[in-house]
């Protein structure tokens, strides 16, 4: 199972990869526009860059998922720290190297083995599920899937933001169920912190983007009014548990 992280302006300033035991990132690839290859070189020996007609994160993610030749890729953002419950439930300042590394291998064991898409809970609402797996729900920022499946599947790049609720809600509407571990989490940076996404990631299109992912699931995404730190935006509510079997 091969390992990506999508990376775009954060040369030197790689948080996910840094945040990976050094066993994991033997096999994590970093994929970066053609100007930045170089310069991560001097960093990390796996690097590959994208074509320079891939110019977003999600022409990014489906190319990844069209040059993948193993059974199973994970996609990690670029920006995170690895989290974990402790004893008495309440996460630890950071996991362990053997703690990501059987959550990694539980992602990988059971990929193909009846899921075919994976992740592991962002820090952000990971407080208010106690089970340590949940299944058929949101999956964003550390997404593990079946290659073969994915591609036969996903259609990609229908919505520009959120592509990563798509992908679920496309596996989930035909049937494939998920599972998302909670004993351990992701804590991704700051919302519209400089590189990455940021450049293309602007209000007036995630809301436009917004409206689009509840056009493409009708009765199943709904487009709600928000505020964050003082600026309105609109996000969205999903009902994953009626997505699954939802077209079967």
């Amino acid at each position: 199972m091969k390992i990506y992280i999508p990376t775009r302006g954060r040369v030197g300033k790689q948080i996910t990869l840094r945040s990976l035991p050094p066993k994991l990132r033997k096999r994590t690839w970093l994929v970066c526009p053609a100007d930045e290859y170089h310069l991560h070189m001097e960093y990390h020996p796996l690097v590959v860059a994208q074509p320079v007609t891939v110019t977003s994160i999600a022409a990014k993610r489906r190319w990844i998922f069209e040059h993948c030749t193993d059974r199973s890729l994970v996609m990690l953002d670029d920006d995170m720290g690895f989290y974990a419950r402790g004893p008495k439930g309440l996460l630890k300042e950071y996991a362990t190297e053997a703690v990501i590394e059987e959550a990694f291998a539980w992602m990988e064991h059971n990929l193909g083995r009846g899921l075919a898409h994976m992740g592991l809970s962002s820090r952000m609402g990971n407080n208010h599920v106690e089970e340590q797996i949940k299944n058929t729900t949101r999956m964003m920022h550390a997404l593990a899937y079946d290659t073969k499946i994915a591609r036969k599947e996903i259609e990609f790049e229908r919505v520009a933001m959120r592509e990563d609720f798509d992908y679920t809600l496309q596996l989930l509407r035909k049937g494939y169920d998920n599972a998302v571990r909670y004993d351990i989490c992701v804590a991704p940076g700051s919302y519209g912190a400089k590189g990455g996404c940021s450049d293309e990631r602007t209000v007036a299109k995630s809301d436009a983007e917004a409206v689009k992912l509840a056009a493409l699931h009708p009765g199943l995404v709904k487009v709600v009014d928000r505020n964050y730190k003082g600026i309105p935006r609109k996000e969205v509510v999903v009902q994953w548990k009626k997505a699954f079997r939802f077209d079967c």
